[in-house]
This record gives structure tokens, sequence and C-alpha cells, in this order.
């Protein structure tokens, strides 16, 4: 039987509950539910320098995703022409941009889930 071993975000935590250090009572105090408000933060300011960072990132994010949908293509048997990454780029983009009205970061994929498509065989190549 092999042991786990402890994360240190876990043992960070412990220590910190034991030294008095963590205050729950904020959490408890929240409301189960809430209404998320577009623009909560404010109106979008516009610097260049955060700008250029978020182009590097969306590049970034851009390259995972073709990635990704290039490798679902060939575990399910599809061939995923140019039409085709365009859409899901295209998505990705529009869902990043709404994501920033509704105050959350930027969309990406997940190649965990890529994975288990391809272990689970959970695909059809008709699709």
């Amino acid at each position: 039987m092999r042991r786990s071993k402890a994360s240190p975000s876990r043992v960070g935590s412990v220590l910190a509950a034991s030294l008095g250090l963590v205050r729950l009572d904020k959490v408890a105090a929240a409301p189960w539910f809430g209404v998320v408000l577009p623009l909560h933060f404010g109106a979008p300011e516009f610097h260049l320098v955060p700008i250029a960072t978020m182009c590097v990132v969306m590049v970034v994010v851009m390259v995972e995703s073709l990635g990704m949908f290039l490798a679902l293509g060939e575990i399910t048997g599809r061939e995923v022409d140019q039409d085709d990454l365009t859409r899901g780029l295209r998505a990705h983009g529009v869902g990043t941009a709404v994501g920033g009205v509704f105050n959350t970061f930027p969309c990406t994929s997940f190649s965990q889930n890529v994975g288990l498509v391809g272990v689970t065989a959970a695909c059809r190549a008709s699709a």
C-alpha cells in the first residue's frame, strides 16, 4: 500500500490553524448564493503594459488550445481542418471576453480532459 505525501499547502494550513492564524468568520458570514454583477470592479482601463502582457498570455493559451484540438482530433479519428481550429480559437476568444465582463480570468483548455478522452475511450468518430 502506497502512502501519500502530505502536500505543502495542507501542512501549511494545519500549521496556520494550530497557531491561530486562520480566521473563517468571513467565510461563515458569506451567503451561500450570490449574483455575479458585470464589471463589478468598475469600467475597464486600458494601459499598454497590461495589454501587451495579456496578448502574450493569450498567444500561449491559443498555442495550448491548438495542441489540444489536434490531439482530440487524433484520438477521435476526426480530421481537424483550419476551419475547425479557427472556430475553436474564436470560441476561446469569446469566452475570455465574456469572462472579463463577469470578473474572471481568461478561459483555457485542460489537457487532463484530453487525456481522459483517450483513456476512457469516451468519444465518437462520427461526432
